[in-house]
């Protein structure tokens, strides 16, 4: 299977169209990358068992060295069985000390808290299929069990979301002031703590942002953001910023790979094929412009590359506006 047929199959699993061969396979494979996390110990427990594995290891060996005829147990046999159950205690100790480092879940109330206190991303799978890739320091709460009417988690730090599509309960994600709210898409929240800004980069689906805030959702700022867009969050200023992610993608990958190559095209074909491939508007801010061609292999460059060349072949610059492009030349005269 390429990765585009895998990632079709994950969009198909999202949306609840899969059947039970192709769910299982998904599972299977997120099974695979899942990281348990170990119930926290604080350091006063580890002492103790650190001590009862001494202690029983110690009795243990004492007890079959006294099994053991008299004229062999010299220094020799005494000081090797210490070794041996010195090395047998440190083995132990070191494994169960390692397990505690790669992360932490706490159960309290019927909540699950999960911190990720590993150095790598830690995948945690929801009970309604929702996939979420933790960043390393990122703490998630959740209920053991969703209620009827949405699916609502807390985030602290940054962490990849890839919620399954259900209408009829909405994901929630609380971060802070911010709140972001979807029916079944992917994308990116970091709220780290202390930090004064909150972003949501959405890659797939539509998502709801807004402010934690007693007011209706008739007099609430409330952003709607689409693929390779992203909101900003000033905690200070209490402002939503949107704009464009930093390394646009694809909205809809062909099954084979998208071609750049234009040959003497007009600048607004090739500014349409530009906008339908990562649904991003795009303006020209002259009519001029509309008499450019353009003559270049743009393929499997990012975007962004994309646009300054084609500015730089038409004597042009581009610039960002909120979560739109805007393209500003005199236009072209050829002779």
């Amino acid at each position: 299977m390429s990765q585009y047929d895998f990632d079709e199959l994950l969009q198909k699993y999202l949306a609840g169209n899969c059947d039970p061969a192709e769910e299982k396979l998904i599972l299977d494979w997120y099974q695979d990358m899942i990281v348990p996390g170990p119930e926290p110990v604080d350091p006063q427990t580890k002492e103790v068992i650190r001590q009862r594995i001494w202690k029983k290891l110690s009795a243990n060996t004492i007890d079959r060295l006294k099994t053991i005829p008299r004229h062999w147990l010299s220094q020799h046999w005494m000081a090797m069985a210490a070794c041996v159950a010195l090395l047998m205690v440190a083995g132990i100790w070191l494994t169960y000390s390692f397990r505690t480092q790669t992360g932490a879940i706490a159960h309290l109330n019927g909540s699950i808290e999960i911190k990720n206190t590993s150095h790598k991303s830690q995948i945690i799978k929801l009970e309604d299929g929702t996939v979420i890739r933790l960043k390393p320091t990122g703490i998630l709460s959740y209920p053991e069990h969703f209620g009827d009417k949405n699916r609502t988690v807390y985030l602290k730090g940054e962490a990849f979301f890839q919620v399954k599509k259900n209408p009829a309960k909405p994901f929630i994600v609380h971060t802070g002031e911010l709140v972001t709210e979807v029916l079944g898409t992917s994308f990116t929240i970091k709220s780290y703590e202390g930090a004064k800004d909150i972003e949501v980069a959405v890659t797939t689906g539509r998502v709801s942002v807004y402010q934690a805030t007693e007011n209706s959702s008739v007099t609430r700022k409330e952003v709607i953001l689409k693929p390779n867009e992203r909101i900003t969050y000033n905690t200070q200023s209490k402002e939503l910023i949107p704009t464009l992610v930093e390394a646009p993608l694809k909205v809809m990958p062909p099954s084979q790979p998208e071609s750049f190559v234009f040959n003497g095209t007009p600048l607004p074909d090739v500014l349409a094929r530009l906008q339908s491939v990562y649904g991003i508007d795009i303006f020209t801010e002259s009519d001029a412009m509309n008499s450019c061609v353009l003559n270049a292999d743009l393929t499997e460059l990012p975007m962004y590359s994309q646009l300054e060349l084609i500015c730089k072949s038409i004597n042009a610059t581009y610039e960002i506006r909120g979560t739109s492009i805007f393209i500003k030349g005199k236009g072209c005269q050829y002779d």
